[in-house]
């Protein structure tokens, strides 16, 4: 049980650090974005749709389509918090939709790459 804790906390960990790490490299609103950037944010926010879910996963090592549910719903809920020294903070009510909707997709990319994590970890792939 504690495995599980901890994989779905450093799930969370991940997901906020990558989002942190995307809204810092952001250039400002009215700034042209050069194509190397629109490149970096693509495959960023690809990776951290997946990535800590995967993670996750990979060290719960088993009930990985529940951690990766576990993890969509704690990034959606963290997501604005990261978000909030960047851009401020939303409206009462942009802010619940928006973690209503962060919580469906969330869910659904987490769990996906949280099952395949620990799929992985279960067949002794090494990483």
């Amino acid at each position: 049980m504690q495995r599980l804790v901890v994989a779905i906390f450093l799930g969370i960990a991940l997901s906020a650090a990558l989002h942190a790490l995307i809204f810092a490299l952001t250039p400002s609103a009215g700034v042209y974005w050069r194509l190397p950037f629109s490149v970096f944010r693509a495959i960023s926010l690809a990776l951290a749709a997946v990535l800590p879910g995967f993670f996750a996963g990979w060290v719960a090592g088993r009930s990985g389509f529940l951690v990766g549910l576990l993890v969509g719903v704690g990034v959606a809920i963290i997501s604005p918090l990261v978000a909030a020294p960047f851009w401020g903070f939303w409206p009462a009510r942009e802010l619940l939709v928006g973690m209503a909707v962060g919580i469906v997709t969330n869910s659904i990319t987490q769990s996906v790459g949280a099952a395949a994590g620990a799929t992985l970890r279960r067949q002794r792939v090494a990483l």
